[in-house]
């Protein structure tokens, strides 16, 4: 549970998150990882009406080829139950991407399709990122 003071709304979640990582030979390897959450308002208050249901799905399919990189593929699924009209908001993302490991300390990624906004935190930094619509993104990344 989680409550928000600000508001005085009083939140409830669950969220399974599942992985699964297949060994290949020659030290190449298939990543599945799923996460399911849903979210809802339990304080039933007649003036704001916030008593929205939140549903999202994530998928994220991984397949590794040692010493070369990555090709994954990503998908956000996002549902939101209004109960003030009884209707639903439907947003999707999803794209691949292809990594390559071009040294122990420098990595290029060509990233193609939809990215959901928001925070997002990974190696212990978390930052805003805007949300990236049909298009193709080119990243590099290299640690000193």
């Amino acid at each position: 549970f989680s409550y928000d003071d600000a508001s005085g709304k009083n939140y409830q979640t669950h969220t399974i998150p599942t992985q699964y990582v297949i060994a290949l030979q020659n030290q190449n390897s298939l990543t599945i990882y799923a996460e399911y959450q849903n979210t809802k308002n339990l304080v039933a208050n007649v003036e704001s009406y916030n008593q929205d249901i939140y549903t999202y799905n994530y998928m994220a399919v991984s397949y590794h080829i040692k010493n070369l990189g990555n090709i994954s593929y990503f998908i956000d699924k996002e549902k939101v139950k209004h109960y003030i009209d009884d209707s639903y908001t439907n947003r999707n993302w999803s794209g691949m991407e292809l990594s390559l490991e071009l040294s122990s300390t420098m990595q290029l990624s060509i990233f193609k399709g939809s990215q959901k906004g928001g925070l997002v935190c990974a190696n212990g930094v978390c930052a805003v990122q805007p949300s990236f619509e049909d298009g193709i993104k080119v990243t590099f990344r290299a640690l000193f």
